[in-house]
């Protein structure tokens, strides 16, 4: 081959080389199977996660890999991140959103979380509605019991976290399993994740023995989730839009 052929080979090789190395290695394509996440994530969404926030630990993690500690590169989650993570008896991943770190207190009262003995802001911002269909997980209406293709209605909050950040959470019904919880301690080494759909989210405040998975060893997270691709369900609105 010769001199000028190599060159053309390597400008067009080159550039495909780093795209498969960050779509492999650095960003790994996800979607959403149920809708412990609403309104923030829907079900059928696709979107890529980061997996260099966090570090080269969260790589290898991301590769099956989860027994390493948090860095040397990158930093811990911050409180607000919607992230993915394994649990520690499961191979399958997860979505929620960060809500505890290490030495944090988390409890829920009456609905309404509490961090580090402090209620943690809820502004009513209307009603999130959707069709009700049958998925995965607990579909319930506060407009009460409605049938296949009928419109669902849940309150929607925004929730502001110490350090203003903001993002939805509905609520569906008061009284419900998660809406009281013990005071949680987060201890070195893990975290503590909820989901903004907070009467059909399995997340921390569930315990390992009633389905949940409890708090999350740093080194079971695989990502941040920063960006919504599309919805596979056709939902309007959802194409290359940033996740807060």
């Amino acid at each position: 081959m010769t001199p000028l052929g190599e060159k053309l080979l390597l400008a067009l090789f080159a550039p495909i080389a780093v795209m498969t190395f960050l779509s492999i290695v650095i960003y790994r394509p996800f979607w959403i199977p149920d809708g412990s996440m609403k309104p923030t994530l829907l079900v059928g969404d696709y979107l890529f996660v980061n997996r260099a926030v966090y570090g080269f630990p969260a790589l290898m993690c991301g590769l099956g890999f989860c027994d390493g500690d948090t860095g040397p590169f990158g930093d811990l989650p911050q409180r607000g991140d919607v992230v993915i993570f394994r649990t520690p008896e499961e191979l399958h991943f997860f979505a929620k959103r960060v809500i505890g770190l290490p030495g944090d207190r988390v409890q829920m009262k009456d609905g309404t979380l509490h961090l580090n003995d402090r209620a943690v802001v809820q502004t009513p911002d209307g009603l999130f509605t959707e069709t009700y269909i049958l998925e995965n997980g607990y579909l319930a209406c506060s407009n009460g019991p409605v049938g296949l293709g009928d419109i669902c209605e849940k309150p929607r909050m925004i929730e502001t976290l110490p350090d203003a950040r903001a993002y939805h959470v509905l609520n569906i019904l008061d009284g419900q399993a998660g809406d009281n919880t013990p005071v949680f301690e987060i201890p070195e080494g893990y975290f503590f994740v909820l989901g903004d759909n907070r009467d059909n989210s399995l997340d921390s405040r569930f315990s390992h023995g009633v389905g949940g998975p409890g708090m999350i060893p740093m080194e079971n997270l695989i990502g941040r989730i920063d960006l919504i691709v599309l919805s596979l369900v056709g939902e309007k609105g959802r194409f290359l839009r940033w996740v807060r």
